[in-house]
């Protein structure tokens, strides 16, 4: 059921971010009956279950728990995922200057919250997979950016895909945790 759940996250609060790079003119579909193609939901379901499923594969290869999440931490994470998706969407700054602000948020995370070998790799095969999927994604036609920087894509989603790993995975945790543990 949790799995259910972190899918349905996905879906529906995927969709409400990408809107933002529709809304501000980052990206556009190629779908001539809808500004976002029906696809989308889908998409970034399986995306946060697939962090999901990263999580669990490589805690086990590790041996070693990824995040830690409380709710403190967990809304921390996924609010500042959250304005930098914004930020990206809505700065008019040039893309490198987005790319350094984005990126200063992402070394912030990561310092505060990732605390061993487990969460580094989770983040940086994370940051390094987003990026590649949506160049094949783009490169295939079914939605563009407006202004990329290389392959098809702004150099500042790397560093997006970064806040993602982190607040995408204190949110899985989170949901995941044993629910003996109380909120703190």
């Amino acid at each position: 059921m949790k799995f259910v759940l972190v899918y349905l996250i996905g879906m529906i609060l995927g969709p409400l971010l990408d809107g933002m790079h529709i809304h501000s003119g980052v990206l556009t579909y190629n779908d001539p009956n809808a500004s976002q193609a029906w696809w989308v939901p889908f998409l970034f379901g399986a995306a946060t279950l697939g962090i999901n499923i990263l999580i669990i594969i490589v805690e086990k290869l590790t041996r070693q728990s990824s995040f830690t999440a409380t709710w403190k931490s967990t809304v921390y994470s996924v609010g500042l995922f959250m304005l930098m998706y914004a930020f990206s969407a809505y700065s008019r700054m040039a893309s490198w200057l987005i790319f350094v602000v984005i990126a200063l948020a992402a070394i912030g995370l990561s310092f505060r919250y990732i605390k061993n070998q487990t969460s580094l790799i989770i983040v940086i095969l994370v940051t390094l997979i987003g990026p590649v999927v949506e160049i094949i994604i783009s490169s295939s036609g079914l939605f563009h950016y407006i202004a990329p920087d290389y392959w098809g894509i702004p150099l500042w989603l790397y560093p997006l895909y970064t806040c993602a790993a982190i607040g995408v995975g204190m949110l899985v945790k989170f949901i995941h945790r044993n629910r003996s543990q109380t909120i703190n």
